[in-house]
């Protein structure tokens, strides 16, 4: 069943033509809502597994959809969709709508001065909304954090009584890097990729220990970002000694011959 509902709300948030009009496709997903209510009720007798089963699997598609906080941007939407389905259903959307307001909050806040710095782009979640996987920080470049702390004054100073804590093992980063001859390449890293990379703009190699102590990224996770971008060859960004496929904490690691990084999200 659950396979079952997954696929019909799958197909209904993914149909463009659906998506034309907001108030139909919270329509339809009321409608979808009810019909399988009923199942329940009659051929379950309301069981809980059962009704678990059903809110899980509306809690999958209707998050599948980037577009969703768009289409029911309308508050009476929202209030509708989840006093039908459930505050689960529909937190991740306000959340993501009241991010995107926060953002442009803050953009608006930093006037000129916002050109001084990488782009920042932050979502901002309730606990309960992030994915059930561990966080883990790590530490950020001095390029970066001039912006953090800008954001972090600007939210909590908007809103008393909250707390932020930033998950950089979900962030990502869009680089300029310039090699060797002036060849200039436009790099889409992690976030703990892009803190090993911009080491290189103050050195021409680095131990991995050195890595290590300056990024304080977790031993599974900087391993395995060193060994994306030093280990595939042909598309490697750093040169690691001695050449292996595996990354060892005796490594040492250089930059491509002259080259820079610049963060720019």
């Amino acid at each position: 069943m659950t396979s079952h509902i997954r696929d019909t709300g799958k197909q209904l948030v993914t149909d463009p033509e659906r998506l034309k009009d907001p108030v139909d496709f919270v329509q339809r997903l009321l409608d979808v809502k009810d019909k399988h209510d009923r199942i329940i009720r009659l051929a379950f007798s309301n069981d809980k597994t059962v009704q678990n089963a059903l809110n899980s699997s509306f809690e999958y598609f209707i998050n599948l959809n980037p577009r969703s906080p768009e289409l029911i941007r309308e508050r009476s939407l929202i209030v509708k969709l989840k006093t039908e389905c459930g505050y689960q259903f529909t937190s991740k959307l306000t959340d993501m709508k009241t991010s995107q307001d926060t953002m442009q909050g803050f953009h608006a806040s930093m006037g000129a001065e916002i050109g001084d710095y990488p782009t920042l782009t932050v979502q901002v979640l309730t606990t309960g909304s992030w994915p059930t996987q561990s966080s883990a920080t790590c530490n950020l470049p001095s390029e970066i954090l001039g912006i953090c702390e800008k954001f972090w004054t600007y939210y909590l100073g908007s809103h008393t009584g909250r707390r932020l804590s930033w998950q950089t093992n979900m962030g990502s980063a869009d680089l300029k890097a310039t090699f060797g001859k002036g060849q200039k390449h436009e790099l889409n890293v992690s976030t703990y990729q892009m803190c090993i990379l911009m080491l290189f703009n103050s050195a021409d190699q680095a131990s991995y220990k050195e890595i290590d102590q300056a990024t304080e990224t977790p031993a599974a996770d900087l391993k395995r970002s060193l060994q994306s971008l030093a280990c595939v060859k042909g598309k490697n960004v750093l040169r690691k000694e001695p050449m292996s496929k595996e990354v060892a904490e005796d490594d040492h690691f250089s930059s491509m011959t002259s080259s820079r990084a610049s963060c720019t999200r």
